[in-house]
């Protein structure tokens, strides 16, 4: 991952004192280090001129077998849970960018037309239906819910969709004539507005032979 992505993902602050307890890491580990190089170039040397034994090879692995012998994540919590914490949301955020370029980008005049479609092609079909749900219209645009609730906030706020209370459960009444049907539960879902309407039928697109699969 570049530096910029980084930045972008977890905050410029987060990046610099992730580094700056790295780099302090590495300065108080510094001694150990230079004394490792040493000690692995001396053991090289003896092993080519002269015999080693497994014994002093050993002893020398045991002494400098470590890459450095301060870790600032055990000697202080608040580092290890500053660090565990940014590695872990540098993964979620990571993760999420992942899933959201599986799916396929659509814009709010995109979601709009499938809205529009989709509503008109159940009407059709004598399926009174007043408001798609974004897990139904993302699965048929094959996109995240995400993108629906965003292209929907959208669009309302352009006068295209509005928030409307429709019926979702209803009693039925036989009065010995005829049966009435009276709804008793709603709730609140985007629908089309009179705007939204007419900018298709200004179109033409009412007499659009395309069909969709429903």
């Amino acid at each position: 991952m570049k530096y910029k992505e980084c930045i972008k993902k977890i905050g410029l602050k987060n990046v610099i004192l992730y580094e700056m307890f790295y780099i302090l890491e590495i300065i108080l580990n510094l001694p150990y280090l230079m004394l490792r190089g040493i000690a692995i170039i001396y053991d090289e040397i003896l092993e080519f001129i002269v015999f080693i034994t497994k014994k002093q090879q050993n002893l020398l692995a045991r002494i400098f077998g470590k890459t450095r012998i301060i870790n600032l994540s055990k000697i202080s919590k608040r580092i290890d849970d500053f660090r565990l914490k940014t590695i872990k949301e540098l993964k979620k955020v990571g993760g999420e960018e992942e899933k959201m370029n599986k799916h396929k980008k659509v814009s709010k005049d995109d979601v709009l037309k499938m809205f529009y479609d989709l509503q008109t092609k159940f009407w059709e079909a004598g399926r009174f239906v007043d408001g798609l749900s974004v897990d139904f219209l993302a699965d048929r645009m094959e996109t995240s819910t995400y993108q629906i609730r965003k292209a929907y906030k959208q669009l309302a706020e352009e006068g295209y969709l509005k928030l409307e209370e429709v019926p979702i459960a209803f009693e039925e009444y036989d009065n010995g004539l005829y049966t009435e049907s009276n709804p008793y539960l709603f709730c609140k879902v985007y629908v089309l507005t009179q705007k939204a309407k007419d900018k298709f039928k200004k179109n033409g697109d009412e007499d659009d032979e395309q069909s969709y699969k429903i």
